[in-house]
């Protein structure tokens, strides 16, 4: 199953997809648009969130549109 959510915060847009492995591991992939303090701030949540309510159970993949279009 895969899932993608777009989010946007003033003038940057971000996109979480979200596949599911089975009932134990999920790989989160954070798309952003440049490593700006927004897009940052953006990890740090999403790292914290999956801290507290995956932990041990998923990985997150960061791509930068900018670097890797």
């Amino acid at each position: 199953m895969k899932k993608t959510n777009s989010y946007t915060s003033d003038n940057n847009e971000f996109d979480v997809s979200v596949k599911r492995l089975g009932h134990e591991k999920y790989i989160l992939t954070l798309y952003v648009t440049g490593m700006t303090p927004k897009s940052t701030k953006a990890v740090n949540n999403l790292n914290e969130i999956c801290g507290k309510h995956l932990k041990g159970r998923y990985s997150l993949e960061i791509v930068d549109l900018y670097e890797n279009p």
